[in-house]
Formats: structure tokens, C-alpha cells, sequence
């Protein structure tokens, strides 16, 4: 009820904001717009809404997700904007967490809608956020990255995140800030596996995790932890003073080890290792940081190694995450994983739609594949008036409406080479877009 009090007409949520809701930061963080849709299906599923409906939070969630991703405008780390794994695989299992509750609620349609858009978007992830190109550990030249860096808006990529550049901003001042896609690692891929969205033993999975052990992990006489990324400038300096001033060195976080442990389970393997790692950075009050001091012990700044650092202690997040480790432990499967979503892109049980590319405003695309189908969504009912040759001819086609309040409309990609071209009509205001898009097709690679 707090979420639904505190949601935004838009369907979307603040960065943060206060107790009673009021707005503090203003950043665009798709993955915590998907983060409810994940809970209310599980409070569905156990029986726990007591008589609250939580319809009108699904649908405003699930549309703002559909008009507004895959690019969000930070990732987890409040940093970076792109096309984020980790935020990728909270929407992806966002979306099919409402397709799930829709249909329960008896709105097949919407349901099935939310699926196609989850199905393209699954589909996407390893080209989108998996580079070709790597050189972090020797051998392992394909593994996912940290971001494949995008604003809203723009094209979506149609090759490997490789030299596109982004700031690394908490650097030291003097030193170096930019750096390429294909060489900034995190994480972050290892929630592909927890939602179900990814099976643990997929070889490109592995082969991250390999990276994630080479790059990012920490061992110390506490336990084992793990950075958020290479290259990360958030945390204490060389000497034990805090970061201030927009610069430090990023320490290790305790809660990333309960994200390696979890797929350690989901892998049928052993995540004990984890949690004693976990208790380990613990405080004699049982609080756990957000990071932990990795270099050797400065006891006139009260760094020792394996403690905490002055980052946030209690963090939340970490006592959420050995919590769910725990529970995951004892029930020998991973307890946020999504079993719509393994059902669809991991078990074979249900087959995703593979024969539509979804284009929108805040996410275009340059070409298709010839042979599939391409849908066409906006926020309002629109008329689409296409041309498939330089408007000698022109159709005419309404759009169709959701509950979801998204309308769309579908059309058949143009042939290899050959150009589509479109622009749209708003019966409600009486105004035209002002713009024509236009998208070619082409080949399928893959066949």
C-alpha cells in the first residue's frame, strides 16, 4: 500500500524520496519501477494482499516500463546510463511477474502483450550487454559488461558493446575517467540467473562468472566479497580518509558475495562459503556494511582489514540479501527467481515469441529483419500512416488500445534493403507527430 501511496500518476517512482513519500532525488531507475511488480507477484502467490488490490500499481508500473525502457537513465550504482544487465533482468522479470498476476485477474490480453515485450526484449540481452571483444582475463574474449552506454532515445545497438565510451566520474582528479564498454565488468549478469531469465551452466554466463572471479573478487581473513566494478572510485582512499569530493577507491561489498552465492545455488552448487562471508563482515551487532576495508589494516584510521569501512552500516540491502541466501540455502533453489520466466527462457516449457521487434520513441531501431513484425507503441491512441515506397503509396492503420492504456499497432518489416517509412496521427488532440521515422530491413544473421 506504501508503493501504491507513494507511485507516481505516471506509473513510475522517484529515485528515492522520503517517509511520507515526498520526492528527494529525481533519477530515472527502471529496475526500481520493476521492483514492485516482482513483490506483488510473489505476495499473490502465497496469498498475502489481504483485500488490497494492487491492480492499478501493476498496470501504471507495467506501462511506464513498456513506454520508457529497455535504456534507463541509471543503473543500479545511480551512475550510468544504458542498457544495464541487472536493470534488464529486473524489467525482463518485472514484466512477466505482471503478465502472470494479469492473467490470474482474468486479462489475457494484457498478459500476452507484457510477454511479447518481455520476449523481445530476452532475446536482446546477450547482444546488447555481452561484448566480443573482451581483454580483462586472459581467454575470455565474450562476457557480459558493466553497461553498454545509451541515452533514452537513442538507436538501440545492433552490434556488441565494444568502444563506446562512458564516465567513470569518481576517479581522482588528473586521471583517467572514460573508458570503453568492453572494458568495465560487474556483476550485474548474475540477476539473469537468479529471475530465471538465464540457466547457470549457459556458456556465456560461466564464462562472466569466470571474469567476476579474476576481476572482482576480494578475499580477506574475514570472508570473501566482491567489488561492484573495476575501475570503481566510490569508496575509502589509500589512506583510510573517506570518499569526499567526488573521489576515493571502490572497496568491496559484502551483499555482492550473497548475489555470488546465490548462483552458486542455482548452479547446484555449495553457497556456504558466502554466508559465512557475510557473517563474517558483520559487526559484534550483528550489522552489516556496505563496504569493507581490503588493503592492510591503518589503525590510526581505523581501518582494519576485513571491517567496515565509514560507508553505510547497517546497509539494508545487505541484510536482505543474506536473509534471501539463507532462505534460498534451505530450500535448495534460488527464492526470487521468477518460475514464469524459467519457464519461458530457461526449462523449454513455454516457447517466447521470437517474430516481433518492438519501436518506440525512447527506443528506436535503424533496421529489422525481413519476415518479422514490427510494433509500433505509444502512450495514446494514434493513427499510423507507413509507405514502403517514398510515399508513392501510403496505408492507414488505427492503433490498438490495452488496458494497459499502451496502443500499438503491428506491420510487416519491409523486404532486405528496402526502407519503411511512417508517421502518426493523434485523433484525441487532432495533431500530426511533426516527423516522419523510417527503419530498413534486413537479414537475419543468426539464420
Amino acid at each position: 500500500m506504501y508503493l501504491a501511496a507513494s507511485q507516481n500518476e505516471n506509473g513510475g517512482f522517484a529515485q528515492n524520496f522520503w517517509i511520507d513519500g515526498k520526492p528527494y532525488w529525481f533519477g530515472l531507475q527502471l529496475d526500481e519501477i520493476a521492483y514492485p511488480l516482482l513483490l506483488v507477484r510473489q505476495l499473490q502467490r502465497v496469498g498475502a494482499m489481504r483485500g488490497f488490490n494492487p491492480s492499478s500499481l501493476v498496470t501504471r508500473a507495467a506501462r511506464f516500463l513498456v513506454l520508457n525502457g529497455p535504456v534507463t537513465g541509471q543503473e543500479r550504482w545511480e551512475e550510468a546510463a544504458g542498457l544495464s544487465p541487472s536493470t534488464l533482468a529486473a524489467i525482463i522479470a518485472g514484466l512477466i511477474s505482471a503478465a502472470s498476476y494479469l492473467r490470474e485477474e482474468e486479462d489475457e490480453t494484457s498478459a500476452v502483450f507484457l510477454e511479447d515485450y518481455a520476449d523481445w526484449m530476452e532475446g536482446n540481452i546477450d547482444l546488447w550487454t555481452a561484448t566480443d571483444q573482451g581483454a580483462l582475463v586472459e581467454g575470455e574474449n565474450r562476457h557480459y559488461v558493466r553497461i553498454f552506454p545509451l541515452q533514452p532515445g537513442d538507436f538501440l545497438p545492433e552490434t556488441p558493446p565494444r568502444d563506446e565510451t562512458f564516465d567513470i566520474t569518481s576517479q581522482e582528479p588528473g586521471t583517467r575517467k572514460n573508458f570503453r564498454a568492453k572494458e568495465v565488468f560487474d556483476g550485474g549478469f548474475l540477476e539473469f540467473v537468479r529471475y530465471g531469465i538465464r540457466a547457470a551452466d549457459a556458456p556465456l554466463v560461466k564464462a562472466s562468472v569466470r571474469v567476476m572471479d579474476k576481476v572482482l573478487k576480494s578475499d580477506t581473513p574475514r570472508g570473501t566479497c566482491f567489488w561492484r566494478y573495476n575501475g570503481d572510485g566510490y569508496g575509502q582512499r589509500h589512506d583510510g580518509s573517506p570518499y569526499h569530493d567526488h573521489w576515493g577507491i571502490g572497496r568491496p561489498w559484502p551483499l555482492l558475495g550473497g548475489e555470488r552465492g546465490h548462483y552458486e545455488i542455482a548452479a547446484s552448487g555449495d553457497a556456504g562459503k558466502y554466508i559465512k562471508s557475510l557473517e563474517g563482515f558483520a559487526s559484534t551487532a550483528g550489522l552489516l556494511p556496505e563496504q569493507i576495508w581490503d588493503a592492510e589494516s591503518i589503525p590510526d584510521a581505523y581501518m582494519e582489514t576485513g571491517r567496515s569501512t565509514g560507508a553505510a552500516r547497517p546497509l539494508a540491502w545487505a541484510h536482505a540479501e543474506y536473509i534471501k541466501l539463507l532462505r534460498s540455502k534451505r530450500d535448495g533453489k534460488v527464492f526470487d527467481r521468477v518460475d514464469e520466466a524459467a519457464a519461458r527462457y530457461v526449462e523449454g516449457k513455454i516457447k517466447p515469441r521470437r517474430n516481433l521487434l518492438l519501436w518506440g520513441r525512447n527506443f528506436p531501431s535503424r533496421t529489422i529483419v525481413t519476415g518479422t513484425t514490427l510494433r509500433i507503441i505509444c502512450g495514446a491512441p494514434f493513427m499510423l500512416r507507413s509507405s514502403p515506397n517514398a510515399w508513392k503509396s501510403r496505408r492507414d492503420i488505427s492503433s490498438t488500445s490495452t488496458a494497459l492504456g499502451v496502443h500499438y499497432c503491428d506491420i510487416e518489416a519491409p523486404a532486405e534493403g528496402e526502407k519503411l517509412e511512417w508517421t502518426m496521427f493523434y485523433p484525441e488532440k487532432g495533431t500530426w507527430e511533426g516527423r516522419n521515422y523510417e527503419i530498413v530491413g534486413r537479414e537475419d544473421e543468426k539464420a
